[in-house]
C-alpha cells in the first residue's frame, strides 16, 4: 500500500515534469509573436540591448520605444500597431524581472516549436518525455524495492540469529562448546520448546499423532531476495509467461531439509578387568 502511494505521487510529479510551465509558455508565446514581426528577432534586438546590458539600460531603451510604438504617437494606428506596443511591455515585462534567466536559457539553446496539429509546443532541447521519465521512476522503485527486500531479508536473520543465540545461552548458561548433553528449553517469548544439543538448536513441534518433531533452527532456512522479486521484473516475467513461448519459473524453490535430528547415543562404560596384584592390591584395567 505505501509503495503504491509513493509511484501514485512520482507519477504527477512525472506529469507535471514533462509538460512546460505557464511561465514557459508565455515566454514561447511572446517570442512567436516576436518573430512573426521581425525575423530571427529577440527580445534583446526588438529592445536594441546587448544580452548583458543593465536593468537601467533596459528601462532607458523602453521608454524610448514606449515613445515610438505608443498607438497615440501613431497617426491611424492599427490594430497590429496595438499589439505591437502590447508585445513590448511584455517584453519589458520579462527583461526587468526573474523570467529574463529562463528566457536567455531558451535563447541559447533553443525554443520549442509549436506544433498545430497537437496544439503545443514541442522542444528542440532534451526535455524528458512522459515514457522517459515514467521509465526512469520504475527503475528507481525497482531499486527501492530491492533494497527494501535486502533490509527485511536482513531484518529476519538477524532476529532468528538473536533467537537462536539467547536459546544457546540459555540452554548452556556459558558458550556452545560446554553443552555436554541436550537440554530442552522454553522460551516465555515465543511459548515454544526448544532443544538446545552441542550440534544445533531445535524447536520442538509436534505432528498429526501428536508426536514430537525436532525442527534446526538455522538462517539458512530464509530464502534471500532474487532479482526476480522485484515487483517491476516480476510483472513483465509474468506477463512473459502468458504467452507459452518460453515459461520462466518464478516460484521459489525452497529445499527443505529432511529432519537431521538424531538422538545423543550415550557411549557404554567399559567393564574394567578386576586384577589382583601379588601384594594382594586389586586394581582395574
Amino acid at each position: 500500500m505505501r509503495l503504491t502511494s509513493i509511484f501514485y505521487t512520482l507519477f504527477l510529479v512525472t506529469l507535471a515534469l514533462c509538460a512546460f510551465s505557464p511561465e514557459e509558455i508565455e515566454l514561447f508565446e511572446t517570442q512567436n509573436k516576436l518573430t512573426k514581426d521581425f525575423k530571427e528577432a529577440s527580445f534583446y534586438t526588438f529592445f536594441q540591448i546587448s544580452p548583458s546590458a543593465s536593468t537601467k539600460t533596459i528601462i532607458k531603451n523602453y521608454k524610448k520605444l514606449s515613445r515610438k510604438y505608443h498607438p497615440d504617437k501613431i497617426k491611424k494606428a492599427t490594430k497590429k500597431d496595438v499589439q505591437r506596443y502590447e508585445l513590448l511591455n511584455v517584453v519589458y515585462d520579462v527583461l526587468k524581472s526573474g523570467r529574463r534567466e529562463k528566457y536567455d536559457f531558451y535563447l541559447q539553446r533553443g525554443f520549442p516549436k509549436y506544433d498545430k496539429a497537437d496544439m503545443k509546443f514541442k522542444s528542440r532541447v532534451f526535455k524528458p518525455s512522459f515514457v522517459f521519465i515514467s521509465l526512469f521512476l520504475l527503475l528507481v522503485l525497482s531499486v527501492l524495492h530491492y533494497m527494501i527486500l535486502k533490509i527485511n531479508y536482513s531484518s529476519q536473520v538477524d532476529k532468528l540469529q538473536r533467537i537462536i543465540d539467547e536459546i544457546r545461552t540459555a540452554g548452556s548458561n556459558s558458550k556452545i562448546e560446554e553443552i555436554s548433553e541436550e537440554r530442552r528449553i522454553t522460551s516465555q517469548e515465543l511459548q515454544k520448546d526448544f532443544l538446545v544439543r552441542i550440534d544445533g538448536i531445535f524447536m520442538i513441534d509436534h505432528d498429526e499423532n501428536n508426536n514430537e518433531v525436532f525442527i534446526r533452527l538455522t538462517t539458512d532456512d530464509i530464502p534471500e531476495p532474487a532479482i526476480t522479486d522485484v515487483f517491476t521484473i516480476n510483472a513483465v516475467l509474468r506477463l512473459w509467461n502468458k504467452t507459452n513461448i518460453y515459461p520462466i519459473d518464478l516460484e521459489r524453490k525452497i529445499v527443505k531439509k529432511e529432519n537431521d535430528y538424531q538422538p545423543l547415543v550415550k557411549e557404554e562404560k567399559k567393564q574394567k578387568k578386576r586384577t589382583k596384584l601379588p601384594n594382594g592390591k586389586i586394581v582395574y584395567k
